[in-house]
């Protein structure tokens, strides 16, 4: 069972005062010139220009390649001729001015820049302690919004393009066969593969995997079509006259009237689904059927994490009881849940019987509650953290030993480490956070925390009066934002560095060790930060019809 911490997200945050902006930061407007018009500003991707006419003359500034370079020129109509400066020689330049687009030709070469709002930056700008890059990944006004999927590295961006009548998926703007419709869209683990359903105008569907098209079925299980973790491996339920089989590799499996819970071993190497013939549901692990049952628990079927056994909960006469390698378990009302330890030794299981729920480890039971709403297992398998319902009061139990009681606590979570386990506690409506035996501030909500790789800083939200606030072992680490973006908190992996996005009037802001940036447009749901380094990450952003990817780096240490 996942040691990860099950709380619902809210999009809420908070701050400390900004420091004042460094002297030459580019970020700060330098005191408005006398007779000063904007005639426009331009950008597409790495490229942009602002045109002013200042006392009748005009001039400017062109970002190119990561830098700024100053220029003169003149306007006739809609034509622009300028002299750009160039390390102190002189370079020329024309530009062609057509309503809200520019044609700018540089030397040999030409760029279509669109009209922009706002002030146009730099590919590379600096923004307090980071540095920005802008990477443009695509740019339309097809893209079904709501459609986009951004691959695991955040480097490719799959969405689907709807024209005349027929729709296609593209990826980085790179467009596939059109289908009548397409759904689906998925990127393998590492990101180098994609998968997706079409339909044909006849009404078949197929699965186009890498943009090759499978074969013809009547129709392809929503939800179930997937990579093994290894990428190497695709997996997917598909119907023909009334019959679901599994399709893997391109290989058709026996056939059954359902298909449900297919899953692949963590090391690629077996997988294992359910399929349904008449009134039993059978188990089929790497390739061998197994004696029916009524049905299967919610809970479907899993690899322990070394991939050794395979698990799964079957419905008899109303009882329900844990299968493991074939072998059935003792009967209870219900199974509630279901974990293994990261090393596959030990097996955690939660039952329900006459209305209380049992906790059994490695086969014994250990003890009755109320209610269990948490189990976290430490990353070196030798400790248990339990988050407990008993008396009307709520907490933990952890390594068998019960903690204080409150009126509710959340899921209880170790550090990389092993060494700490901490829990968000409620009494008398307001929250804190708990370990080691130690309270932390009170708030209004504590929907998420995380701890850094090394283990020693613990990062958490909270919300108070309606705002949110993001703290470091209990120190606030950024201003107020109305939300906060609902992936989380990251950290960087050597645990310098806590990143994270913040909204607040409309615009989404990158945090940078509690320093805020210049707006950055909206955040992708799929997407997320993804170190590159130490100090340099990566996220996916949106502006209007045009998706960039954004390289940041981080130049210095913090606050």
């Amino acid at each position: 069972m996942s040691a990860a911490v099950v709380m619902c997200l809210c999009a809420v945050a908070f701050a400390q005062p900004k420091e004042p902006a460094e002297k030459g930061d580019s970020n700060t407007l330098a005191p408005a010139a006398a007779a000063r018009a904007l005639v426009g500003k331009f950008g597409e991707g790495e490229v942009s220009l602002v045109i002013e006419q200042v006392e009748g003359k005009y001039q400017g500034k062109l970002y190119k390649g990561g830098k700024e370079f100053d220029f003169t020129g003149e306007l006739k109509g809609k034509s622009f001729s300028g002299i750009l400066d160039v390390g102190g020689s002189k370079s020329g330049f024309a530009a062609t001015i057509d309503g809200d687009e520019l044609t700018l030709t540089l030397g040999v070469d030409s760029y279509k820049l669109a009209r922009i709002d706002t002030r146009p930056r730099p590919p590379v700008t600096r923004s307090a302690n980071t540095t920005r890059k802008e990477v443009l990944l695509v740019k339309s006004d097809e893209i079904q919004v709501g459609s986009e999927v951004v691959s695991p590295d955040n480097r490719r961006v799959g969405y689907i393009i709807q024209r005349d009548g027929l729709r296609r998926v593209a990826i980085n703007g790179v467009e596939g066969k059109a289908y009548k419709r397409t759904e689906y869209i998925t990127f393998s683990p590492d990101s180098r593969r994609c998968l997706y359903v079409g339909e044909q105008t006849e009404g078949k569907v197929r699965m186009v995997i890498d943009e090759v098209e499978g074969e013809l079925y009547d129709a392809l299980a929503a939800g179930i079509s997937l990579f093994s973790p290894d990428s190497r491996h695709v997996a997917y339920g598909a119907q023909r006259d009334g019959k679901w089989r599994v399709v893997q590799d391109g290989k058709e499996g026996a056939t059954y009237e359902e298909i449900k819970y297919i899953t692949f071993s963590a090391d690629s190497k077996r997988i294992a689904y359910a399929g349904r013939r008449g009134e039993g549901w059978h188990v089929v692990v790497d390739g061998v059927e197994h004696d029916a049952a009524a049905d299967l628990g919610r809970e479907g079927i899993s690899f322990t994490p070394d991939s050794k056994r395979v698990v799964y909960t079957i419905i008899k006469g109303g009882k329900q009881s844990i299968v493991v390698d074939g072998i059935e378990g003792k009967s209870y009302e219900a199974v509630a849940g279901v974990g293994f330890s990261p090393d596959g030794a030990h097996s955690s299981y939660i039952f329900l019987r006459d209305r209380q729920f049992i906790f059994v480890y490695d086969g014994q039971e250990k003890a009755t509650y109320e209610a269990i709403n948490g189990l976290s297992i430490s990353p070196d398998s030798q400790h248990t953290a339990l988050g407990v319902r008993s008396g009307g009061k709520s907490y933990q139990v952890i390594d068998d030993r019960p903690e204080p009681k409150f009126d509710d606590v959340s899921p209880p979570q170790y550090s990389p480490d092993s060494q700490r386990v901490v829990y968000a506690a409620l009494q008398a409506g307001k929250w804190r956070l708990i370990q080691g035996g130690k309270s932390g501030l009170l708030h209004d909500q504590i929907p998420y925390f995380i701890f850094s790789p090394d283990s020693r800083r613990l990062a958490y939200m909270a919300i108070d009066n309606g705002k949110a606030s993001v703290l470091i072992d209990d120190k606030p680490v950024s201003e107020r934002f109305d939300q906060v973006w609902r992936n989380g908190l990251y950290f960087s992996p050597d645990s310098r560095h806590l990143v994270f996005g913040g909204g607040r009037g409309g615009d989404i802001y990158l945090v940078v060790d509690g320093v805020e940036g210049q707006p950055i447009g909206e955040l992708l749901p799929t997407s997320r930060v993804v170190f590159d380094a130490g100090d340099a990450f990566h996220v996916v952003t949106r502006r209007g019809a045009s998706y960039h990817r954004l390289d940041v780096k981080i130049v210095e240490p913090g606050r």
